[in-house]
């Protein structure tokens, strides 16, 4: 199909991190005082010595495993005067951490048309479905539909040989849904204990106490 394009992209990311420190062994010498304030002797302490064993000690070992995959389908074309160009894309992540419950992920859909008649008469209609798992199930999908209209005056008669080679005249209309601002997940959902002590997840988010 001419004019239509796709592209891809697939990553991975593994990532781990750690504290380690050796343990070597010393020896211990406990010294022998004198009247003059002096020290006299030196005793090496019984069952302590110079010894490095080569051994390490791991502690606070982290893994984080990131998997992200996107496509985008781009199509433009031109039919005398009409223009039209199209973009259907999808992106999504996840993120897996240990220690942690839930996996952080994110989904996106998008679509974008636009359409313009001599680069004079402009509409560009786009809508995005963004996938949240932070709501509750049945209400984890939003769509949000955004309209623009164009008019570059600079193409019309009444502004030949004026000082504007492009004047641009747009207005939009836009419904947006995101989950930025919601710090957890779970949060919709009511978990209570009668004795008022306070409900942990696996991950220990507390959700609340009576």
């Amino acid at each position: 199909i001419e004019g239509l394009s796709l592209k891809t992209n697939f990553g991975m990311d593994f990532k781990t991190s750690y504290n380690t420190r050796f343990q070597p062994n010393y020896a211990i010498f406990k010294p022998t005082w004198g009247d003059d304030e002096m020290i006299h002797k030196i005793t090496q302490v019984d069952g302590t010595a110079d010894e490095i064993t080569g051994q390490k000690k791991l502690w606070g070992t982290k893994d984080t495993r990131t998997l992200a995959l996107s496509f985008q389908f781009d199509y433009v074309r031109s039919f005398g005067d009409h223009n039209v160009s199209a973009i259907l894309l999808g992106n999504g992540f996840q993120q897996i951490k240990d220690g942690e419950y839930h996996n952080t992920t994110n989904a996106n859909l998008g679509f974008d048309l636009s359409y313009n008649l001599a680069h004079k008469y402009y509409v560009q209609f786009d809508l995005a479905m963004p996938h949240s798992s932070k709501l509750a199930p049945r209400h984890r999908n939003a769509l949000s539909p955004s309209l623009t209209l164009g008019w570059n005056m600079a193409r019309e008669s009444f502004l030949d040989g004026s000082i504007f080679d492009d004047l641009l005249l747009s207005v939009s209309l836009s419904s947006l849904n995101e989950d930025i601002d919601i710090s957890n997940y779970y949060l919709y959902t009511g978990t209570w204990k009668a004795d008022g002590y306070q409900y942990q997840w696996h991950d220990g988010y507390q959700m609340g106490k009576t």
